[in-house]
């Protein structure tokens, strides 16, 4: 077999492939449930924020370079309040005992939703004990926000501790530099870490790294381009929205599409799974 037959074949493989995740992914009413991915996340996130707030309430170092990194998820037009609202609630430790209050509700539902998605696609339809679950996905959640908080204090933490001295001292200038310059290659290969947990132990049903890297890649890629795109898509609906529905309507709209690239990604594994299975029958 030639190289054009083999490109031939591989299009016509990858062509198929996208045809039926794109059919299950219409077949399960899957902009439904990105919408509804998407309400649950919207209702926790600020209790989310807000526990981080106090966590990093008891953390006594600065940590103005993370919180850059996690204002740039945001738009433009509130980065000014919300980098001013985390700094004056820094020191306010009852904030966290607040925000947890909420967070344990909101968040669980999200993750609740989550794992209901990711049940439906893998045809599981057991029930669940609702304390249990409750209880199960408020700990999945806290060990979210503890993954986010490492992804966003690494590169801070490396500069202001003695390993950023003993770097200079053995002559690596451009150590730090080279983590400022590929952070973005960082943050990804993370989110890729934490995606790939969320497929493989989010769902009833638990599955292998080699069940869900494809989607897991796919996912990570398609969140890390809305990030950068999200303040593009909130010049454009500012246009027709002001002050806190605009930042509402975004967030909802940034929320279901990142989703909806979720959803896809669950249901890429999916498809790839039961191919691989059915080689392996046939074989």
């Amino acid at each position: 077999m030639n190289l054009s037959e083999r490109l031939g074949l591989f299009f016509k493989k990858s062509s198929q492939l996208i045809t039926e995740v794109i059919q299950r992914f219409s077949k399960d009413q899957g902009v439904i449930y990105s919408a509804y991915l998407a309400f649950y996340l919207l209702l926790s996130m600020f209790p989310f924020i807000m526990a981080i707030i106090g966590i990093m309430g008891f953390i006594p170092f600065e940590l103005n370079g993370a919180l850059d990194k996690v204002i740039e998820f945001f738009p433009a037009e509130v980065h000014n309040n919300l980098k001013s609202f985390i700094e004056s609630n820094r020191p306010n430790t009852g904030l966290f005992g607040y925000s947890l209050f909420f967070l344990l509700w909101s968040s669980a539902r999200a993750i609740g939703a989550i794992r209901k998605a990711l049940d439906r696609i893998s045809g599981n339809r057991s029930r669940h004990n609702f304390i249990k679950a409750r209880f199960i996905d408020s700990f999945r959640n806290f060990a979210f926000i503890f993954l986010l908080l490492i992804i966003l204090l690494i590169p801070t933490v490396v500069k202001l501790t003695k390993l950023g001295t003993l770097l200079f001292k053995l002559k690596i200038p451009y150590f730090l530099t080279l983590i400022e310059t590929f952070q973005w290659l960082f943050i990804l290969a993370m989110l890729f870490g934490v995606i790939s947990l969320v497929y493989m132990r989010m769902g009833t049903k638990k599955y292998g790294y080699r069940d869900i890297w494809a989607g897991a890649l796919l996912t990570a890629i398609g969140w890390a381009l809305m990030s950068y795109l999200f303040n593009g898509v909130m010049s454009l609906t500012s246009n027709f929205v002001y002050g806190v529905f605009n930042i509402v309507i975004a967030l909802l709209l940034w929320f279901q599409i990142n989703m909806n690239i979720f959803i896809v990604g669950a249901h890429l594994n999916q498809v790839l799974l039961e191919k691989r299975i059915n080689e392996n029958e046939q074989a």
